[in-house]
C-alpha cells in the first residue's frame, strides 16, 4: 500500500507539471491501526519524501504538503511538525487544510500560519465543528477569523474550497450547490479583498 502510495503522488507531481498547475498536495499518511506512528511509519514518510524531492527537481510544479487533523494514527498534524519538516526539505512547499487544524482549535489554525506560512502555496478552506469537518465558513465567527489570518499573514496564493455536501443539513440540488459555493466565494472577497 505504501509503495503503490508513493507511486501515485509521484505520478500527480507529473501530471500536475504536465498541465501547467501551479501546486500540487500530497497528504503525509496515516496509520491504519488506532495506535501512535512507529519508526517503520515515519521511515515509510520519509520514503515518500525522498521520491518527491526527486519527482520535484527540474519541474515548475510546487509540491506541497497538508497538515492532517490530531489523531492518534496520523503523521503532520501539528504546527511544529510541519515547520521542522519544511526547515528539513527546503523544495517543499505546505497546504494549509483549516478544517483539520481547526478540529483541535482557532488558536492551531493561527499557528500553522504563524509558523509556516512563509511556505504556503495552498489553503484548503473550510471549518470544523463538534468534530464535523468540511463545513461552509461563511456567516460563521471562525471563518471570518481564519479569513482575517490569511488576510493579515498576506497569503494571496491559490484557495480550495473544501466542503463536504454530506455534511450539509439536507441533500441539496445542483442549483443550491452552485449558490453555496457563490454563497461561499463571495464571503472570502469580502474579507479578502
Amino acid at each position: 500500500m505504501a509503495e503503490v502510495s508513493v507511486a501515485y503522488a509521484v505520478e500527480a507531481v507529473a501530471f500536475a507539471e504536465r498541465f501547467g498547475a501551479e501546486v500540487v498536495t500530497v497528504h503525509p499518511g496515516r496509520r491504519t491501526a488506532k495506535r501512535p506512528p512507529s519508526p517503520d511509519d515515519y521511515r515509510r514518510f520519509d520514503v515518500l519524501i525522498e521520491a518527491l524531492r526527486e519527482a520535484a527537481s527540474g519541474v515548475h510544479v510546487r509540491v506541497a504538503i497538508e497538515n492532517m487533523e490530531r489523531k492518534v494514527n496520523n503523521l503532520l498534524s501539528s504546527p511544529d511538525e510541519a515547520r521542522r519538516l519544511l526547515d528539513r526539505e527546503d523544495w517543499l512547499w505546505f497546504t494549509l487544510d483549516v478544517s483539520h487544524a481547526m478540529g483541535t482549535s482557532l488558536e492551531e489554525v493561527g499557528e500553522f500560519v504563524d509558523l509556516c506560512g512563509d511556505r504556503l502555496a495552498n489553503v484548503h478552506l473550510s471549518r470544523a465543528s463538534d468534530g464535523k469537518m468540511h463545513l461552509a465558513l461563511s456567516g460563521h465567527p471562525d471563518g471570518r477569523a481564519v479569513l482575517e489570518m490569511l488576510r493579515d499573514a498576506r497569503y494571496a496564493g491559490p484557495i480550495t474550497l473544501e466542503l463536504e455536501d454530506l455534511r450539509l443539513d439536507r441533500s441539496y440540488t445542483a442549483d443550491e450547490k452552485v449558490g453555496l459555493i457563490a454563497s461561499e466565494c463571495a464571503f472570502i472577497r469580502s474579507v479578502l479583498g
